[in-house]
């Protein structure tokens, strides 16, 4: 484990976090810094609609893989599993999850 120390100017307190040796934390590197270079360019409400309509339109391009598996009765989980197995990512290039997958759902009301 790597220990670090982060000194805050505006209390001049000391953090001290112990990170866990290994590999680095999963998830997308970037996390929404695309989407607030969006927000900077072109607004705040724009940048919400413009990741909406990519949200939408990467759940619209799922649907034909997504829909047989449910209409076989498929659970979230059994779903995720599939989809990881073919290799396909998420809108973020991440894993799936269940959650992913019932927000996927949500999203195509299906």
């Amino acid at each position: 484990m790597e220990v670090t120390s982060i000194q805050t100017a505006a209390d001049c307190t000391t953090n001290t976090s112990v990170q866990p040796a290994g590999p680095p934390r999963q998830g997308n590197p970037n996390g929404a810094r695309a989407l607030a270079l969006y927000r900077a360019e072109n607004g705040n409400e724009a940048g919400c609609e413009g990741a909406r309509r990519e949200a939408d339109k990467f759940a619209s391009d799922m649907r034909d893989f997504v829909a047989p598996l449910i209409r076989e009765g498929f659970s979230d989980a059994a779903i995720a599993a599939a989809l990881n197995e073919e290799g396909i990512e998420t809108r973020r290039g991440a894993h799936w999850h269940e959650n992913s997958v019932r927000r996927l759902r949500d999203r195509l009301a299906i």
